[in-house]
This record gives C-alpha cells, sequence and structure tokens, in this order.
C-alpha cells in the first residue's frame, strides 16, 4: 500500500515526504510521539533522514532494528530513482549491541549511539531525482522485493557509479584508474564526469573508498588473513593508513570489526 501510494510522485522528496505521511497514519498513537522527518543541511549538500517512536523508545527496546528498517527503505527509495544512495553515516537512538553484524550488513558507513534519535544522512542530490519507475515495474519488484531490499539491492547498472564500480573490478591489490583516465575509458570530459558524480551524490574517491571498503569488509571475515593482509589487498602499503581508512569508513578500527 505504501508503495503504491508513492509510485506516481515525481521526484523522490515528493515520494519521501508522502512516505512519511502515510507512517504517521499508521502508527501516531495518542500515547505516544512519532518523530518522523527529513533535515537538509544548511548548505543544502546533505540530508538526514529522522525516525524514533517513543512507545517503543520508551520500553528501552534496542533501536538496532529499525535502523536497519530505515536502511531497507533508502534501498527500496534507491530502486525508485534507480539510482543507489549511499549512507554517509548513521546514528541509533540505543547503545551499540553486542551484535553488530545487521547493522554492519545494512550500514557500512561510521555510526554514532546513545543518540537523541536515529537517524541515517546521505547526498541531498536525491531527492530532486525523478521516479523513474511505474506500476508495472512495482508489480514485477514486489515479488522479489524481500530478496533485493535485504540481501542484494538492485538500482540501475547503467549509473555512472556502477560503471565505475565495473571498471575498478574487484582487485584492489594494484593502482586503481586515475581520473583522468577514467575519463577516457568512460569517453566523457573531465567537467562532465565530475558533474554526473555530483549529480548522483557522490565522487571518485567515495566510489574509490566504497569499493576498498567492501573489499575489506569481506576479507576481514576470512579468519586465515591477517589485518596487515587485507591492507595489502585492498591496495594498502601502510597498515596504519589502512587501519585510519577502515576507522573513517566504518565506525570501528579492523580488529574491532574483526
Amino acid at each position: 500500500m505504501l508503495t503504491y501510494s508513492i509510485i506516481h510522485c515525481q521526484k523522490l522528496r515528493d515520494a519521501m515526504d508522502r512516505a512519511i505521511e502515510f507512517n504517521a497514519v499508521c502508527r501516531e498513537r495518542a500515547d505516544s510521539v512519532l518523530i518522523h522527518e527529513l533535515l537538509v543541511s544548511a548548505d543544502d549538500k546533505s540530508v538526514t533522514l529522522r525516525y524514533l517512536s517513543t512507545a517503543i523508545a520508551g520500553q528501552d527496546a534496542p533501536q538496532d532494528g529499525v535502523l536497519c528498517s530505515m536502511a531497507i527503505w533508502l534501498r527500496v527509495c534507491s530502486w525508485l530513482i534507480g539510482k543507489n544512495i549511499e549512507v554517509v553515516a548513521a546514528g541509533c537512538f540505543s547503545p551499540s549491541p553486542a551484535n553488530r553484524a545487521g547493522l554492519q550488513h545494512f550500514l557500512p558507513c561510521p555510526i554514532e549511539f546513545d543518540q537523541s534519535c536515529n537517524w541515517l544522512r546521505f547526498s541531498a542530490s536525491h531527492l530532486d531525482a525523478p521516479i523513474v519507475r511505474s506500476e508495472s515495474d512495482l508489480d514485477i519488484f514486489l515479488k522479489v522485493a524481500p530478496y533485493h531490499v535485504v540481501i542484494k539491492p538492485v538500482t540501475n547498472e547503467q549509473s555512472v557509479a556502477e560503471r565505475i564500480r565495473l571498471i575498478i573490478g574487484s582487485d584492489l591489490h594494484e593502482d586503481l584508474p586515475t581520473f583522468e583516465q577514467l575519463t577516457k575509458v568512460l569517453n566523457m570530459s573531465a567537467r562532465t564526469l565530475r558533474r554526473r558524480l555530483d549529480k548522483e551524490g557522490t565522487s571518485y574517491q567515495r566510489i574509490k573508498d566504497s569499493a576498498r571498503r567492501d573489499a575489506a569488509i569481506e576479507y576481514l571475515n576470512n579468519s586465515k588473513l591477517t589485518v596487515s593482509d587485507v591492507a595489502e589487498l585492498v591496495g594498502f602499503s601502510d597498515p596504519s593508513a589502512f587501519h585510519r581508512s577502515f576507522k573513517r569508513w566504518t565506525g570501528l578500527s579492523p580488529g574491532e570489526f574483526r
């Protein structure tokens, strides 16, 4: 019902605003306060999706599951606009859980805990992206949505960011293409490529960081590899530099993550 109510919206901002109204109708109660809003930063560069239900929070219930649900919702939004919405930071109302596997799966980014509200932050440029899906697309999507929004998100493989990820590949041990080399492969001017990436809410540096982060997370799950091995596999000759970068990417050191 929610997705059918937003599929004909013109832009993602309209769809998210309508979804927030829909949620309020379903969840607001006389004995609780529902916080569900989009806050755009003063410089219009980022937007924060905030959510908290005092009916839940008042029971001291763990909120990491709520944060995962918010991440799932952004995957649906990514599908609506055909572009990946990368969460750059997140906050959880409750303390850090003992098992962070779920959070790490949905949110491989820095996460702050004991916050005043649950929140996710992403590029504000996505808000003006047009909805590119139709009702017939939605009929197909809903049949496989549990898989696509939980296991493997599907957006649009023709985005520039996705094309760059394919060019980078999975072998990060060698030097990655320079920006100039990338423009030749994609047959775009440097100005056009920067503009296209900015429109998708990302940059070449962020794409490279994401590729290294995702590979590092996969390698760290292999107990046979040392942290130094992982650092080298993702292109770091200095393990201490890898430690600093991984901490910046995920909010955890490689050892804490492992």
